[in-house]
């Protein structure tokens, strides 16, 4: 089965923005890179159908544009699969991912 991969990435403040391994580029470099391993691995493994980005926004609420359209994607089944660099991309609170 081919993975519909959403990429997910986000930076909540400029400072973060510049650090190397937080940097939103720095991110969708990494995400990017496990998928042409994958790829690589099983050339049918999936294909990116869309890169959701929150700049500037906190984990400590679900209330972020990205972030809610990525989940809307997933319910309709736009997406099946979500990548990210790090799971505290996505939540920052235990609550939300729970849910989540």
């Amino acid at each position: 089965m081919s993975h519909k991969v959403g990429i997910y990435v986000r930076v909540s403040t400029e400072e973060q923005a510049q650090v190397a391994d937080g940097s939103i580029d720095s991110q969708q470099h990494r995400i990017k890179s496990y998928i042409d391993i994958k790829l690589h691995q099983d050339k049918n493994w999936g294909k990116v159908i869309e890169t959701y980005i929150d700049d500037g926004y906190s984990a400590g609420s679900t209330n972020r544009p990205a972030y809610q359209r990525l989940i809307r994607d997933l319910k309709i089944g736009k997406i099946s699969l979500i990548l990210v660099a790090d799971l505290s991309r996505l939540s920052r609170n235990i609550s939300d991912f729970s849910h989540f």
